[in-house]
């Protein structure tokens, strides 16, 4: 087997590695934009206004791949009020898109997958 042949396929095996890679990160975008869009759906079944709506899509964005998050994690993110924060994340608990963590504190939730 020559040299040639030999970095030929290895640059072969390179560049399928490339797009295998690629196409993995497509997948992922748009499993991205299915999850946005599943929350924006999920969302139409309840009365909310516009605000509250874009605030908790917003809030889930952030926090979607977060092992937990609390009102302070929030406060950091988005420029809210504390007070504000506690009833988006009533409102979310109530219609069962968190659930508390427990043994990480008062006060952490996460998204239910």
């Amino acid at each position: 087997m020559s040299i040639d042949y030999k970095v030929n396929q290895d640059i072969k095996d390179k560049s399928q590695d490339i797009e295998d890679k690629s196409q993995d990160i497509e997948d992922k975008s748009q499993d991205i934009e299915d999850k946005s869009q599943d929350i924006e759906k999920l969302l139409e079944q309840f009365k909310l206004n516009v605000l509250t709506k874009n605030n908790i899509i917003n809030i889930y964005n952030i926090f979607k791949d977060s092992i937990y998050f609390g009102r302070n994690d929030i406060c950091k993110k988005i420029n809210l009020a504390p007070s504000n924060i506690s009833e988006l994340i009533k409102k979310m608990l109530e219609m069962g898109l968190i659930e508390p963590v427990r043994g990480v504190g008062k006060g952490k939730y996460k998204f239910v997958k």
